[in-house]
């Protein structure tokens, strides 16, 4: 249970880490004019991406016990997050 809290802590500390670099990067790069689209895009894509996340939680749950899919989660979200800030790192002023 230790390293559930641990892992959980660590995920939700990362995805504070990363959106504001994310959306930093996506401010410098994309044209004004365009700006506004792309955010929109963005937004729009978590929402419809929404629903696929709950259909594969879901099957997960009903296969595996909870705390081993948020423990795998976890991992993968952070593994994703530092390739994330180590490629894009380079180019922001965090």
């Amino acid at each position: 249970m230790i390293i559930f809290i641990v892992f959980e802590l660590i995920l939700g500390i990362s995805t504070a880490l990363s959106d504001p670099p994310l959306f930093t990067y996506v401010q410098e790069v994309i044209p004004k004019e365009n700006l506004g689209k792309v955010m929109t895009f963005l937004y729009t894509l978590a929402q419809l991406l929404t629903p696929v996340g709950v259909l594969i939680y879901s099957t997960l749950f009903a296969k595996i016990d909870y705390p081993t899919v948020f423990l795998i989660s976890g991992i993968v979200v952070n593994i994703i997050v530092i390739v994330v800030l180590l490629f894009l790192g380079k180019n922001l002023r965090i």
